[in-house]
Parts: structure tokens; sequence; C-alpha cells
């Protein structure tokens, strides 16, 4: 078998470990890897903007601004507008998410 061969095959398997773990995440926890994420950025950095979480954690700004939605309209992150530039707001968790991220795995292993 040819080098990249090997390469493509691992990355298969690198890519089959990710969704079967994302798959076991959802399910413990009822929410998925990026959504995890976007919440372990929040509670790291306490009023974080959506265009630093889309850049710490290499997403595109809509994917972001869709995952914050559903956290939003699931309670799960409160969004503060800026009082100067009213386009903008700051990110919070709410005590759902925080208690929620005490129990919560390991976004991967």
């Amino acid at each position: 078998m040819q080098r990249h061969e090997e390469l493509l095959i691992a990355l298969r398997r690198v890519i089959r470990a990710i969704h079967l773990y994302s798959r076991k995440l959802n399910k413990e926890s009822g929410l998925t890897g990026p959504q995890l994420l976007i919440l372990l950025q929040i509670d790291k950095a306490t009023g974080i903007k959506a265009s630093q979480i889309a850049k710490n954690i290499n997403l595109s700004a809509a994917t972001v601004t869709n995952i914050l939605d559903r956290l939003e309209s699931r309670e799960l992150i409160q969004r503060v507008r800026g009082n100067v530039d009213k386009r903008s707001y700051a990110l919070f968790l709410t005590e759902s998410a925080k208690s929620l991220l005490l129990e919560a795995p390991q976004p991967l292993q």
C-alpha cells in the first residue's frame, strides 16, 4: 500500500472516531461537539464575542451564530447587547449551562 493510501485510511479512522464520540456526547449530555466547545469558550472568557469564539474554535461566524441561536433557545446562554455598539453582544452562560458543563464529558478524547 502506498503512503498516501495509508494516510487516507488513517484520516478516515480519525473522522470515524470523532463522529462516534460526537454521537455518544450528544446522547450523554444533549449537546453536540461544537455546542460544547462554544459553551466551554464562553465559560473560559465570560462576556466573549461570537466573532472571537469563531476564531478560537475555527468555525465560520455564521455557524457559530446558528449554534448560539440554538443554545439561547435552550436557555443555556444569554446575549447582552453592547451599550456603545448595539450590533455587538457579549455572551454569558446561564446557571443551567454551568451545571450542565460540570457533568459534561470532554469535547474530544
